[in-house]
C-alpha cells in the first residue's frame, strides 16, 4: 500500500462557496483522544492507540492546547498551540522558545471549507494575550499550509533551524513569525 501524501493537495482557487456549513470549535479532552488518534494515524500512518495515547499526555500537559472543530457533530480537525523552552544548552541554529502553532489536520472531506482557517484564528485568539509573538513552521513543501498561515501575516524568518523532535523528511523547513 502506497504511503499517504503528508500533506493537503494545493488548490489556491478552490474555495467552499455553495457550501455553507456550521464549524464549531471547542477544547480538545480525553474523549477526543481516540478519533484525533486516528486523525493523526491516517496521515502519518503508525499505530492509532500510540497516536491516541500521545493526546492523552499532551491533555496533562499546561503549555499545550488542542482545538477540535466539529461540523454536523463530526472531528473535521484539530489545531494545537504549544510553549516551548528549550533546555540549556541550546542546540546551535535552535528555533525560538515561545508559543507556537504547532500542528492542524482537517480531515480530507473537511478540507478548503474553512476548518483550517477558522482553526487559526482561535488558536491565534487564544494565543495573543499571553505572547506579542507566535511561531509556526512547515515543510517547504507544505504549500496549502504556508499560504493560510502568510494569510494571517506570518513572515519567514529562516530555512537553518532546529526544532526538538521534528525532521523535516523529503524538505526543507521554514519557520515564520506573527508579531501582535
Amino acid at each position: 500500500m502506497p504511503a499517504p501524501e503528508p500533506f493537503s493537495q494545493y488548490l489556491p482557487d478552490r474555495d467552499a462557496a455553495g457550501r455553507p456549513m456550521s464549524i464549531a470549535i471547542r477544547p480538545a479532552g480525553p474523549a477526543d483522544a481516540g478519533l484525533l488518534g486516528e486523525l493523526v494515524a491516517s496521515r502519518d500512518l503508525g499505530n492509532q492507540a500510540d497516536h491516541r495515547d500521545r493526546f492523552l499526555a499532551e491533555f496533562e500537559d499546561r503549555a499545550r492546547v488542542i482545538l477540535v472543530a466539529e461540523v454536523a457533530g463530526q472531528v473535521a480537525g484539530f489545531g494545537r498551540l504549544r510553549h516551548v523552552q528549550q533546555a540549556a544548552p541550546r542546540a546551535p541554529k535552535a528555533s525560538p522558545d515561545g508559543w507556537y502553532l504547532a500542528g492542524l489536520i482537517v480531515a480530507p472531506g473537511f478540507r478548503r471549507l474553512g476548518v483550517g482557517h477558522l482553526l487559526t484564528v482561535r488558536r491565534l485568539a487564544q494565543v495573543r494575550p499571553m505572547s506579542p509573538e507566535v511561531y509556526y513552521f512547515a515543510n517547504a513543501r507544505n504549500l496549502a499550509s504556508i499560504d493560510l498561515h502568510t494569510r494571517f501575516g506570518f513572515q519567514e524568518v529562516t530555512r537553518d533551524f532546529v526544532f526538538p523532535g521534528v525532521t523535516f523528511t523529503g524538505g526543507v523547513g521554514i519557520l515564520f513569525r506573527l508579531a501582535f
